[in-house]
């Protein structure tokens, strides 16, 4: 199972057009590696990698994401991670950010 460290985000206000990066760490609290695929809710303005393409048991990994606006105002954005653990069905863990893009 994955757990996001933190699983929401608050970036503030933050300018349009300009990139900005930031990570959430990534763990794995079960018994057997995990290979996550990285999904973004905006392609056009979302970037988002792991450091660890497998997360062994018990390991951490960062998610690294980079953020580069295309409009004003309120914007709430979602990364998933979906994966498939040893014997059960797919899961998926969701991480957000929020912003005021000025």
């Amino acid at each position: 199972m994955l757990v996001a460290i933190p699983a929401e985000m608050n970036l503030g206000s933050i300018s349009l057009s300009t990139s900005h990066a930031f990570e959430f760490r990534i763990q794995n609290k079960g018994t057997e590696p995990i290979t996550p695929s990285v999904k973004v809710s905006c392609t056009g303005c979302t970037q988002a990698h792991l450091l660890k393409t497998t997360i062994g048991a018990g390991e951490t990994t960062i998610l690294k994401v980079i953020f580069t606006p295309k409009a004003h105002g309120q914007q709430s954005k979602v990364v998933r991670l979906n994966y498939t653990p040893k014997g059960l069905n797919q899961q998926s863990l969701a991480v957000t950010f929020n912003c005021v893009v000025i």
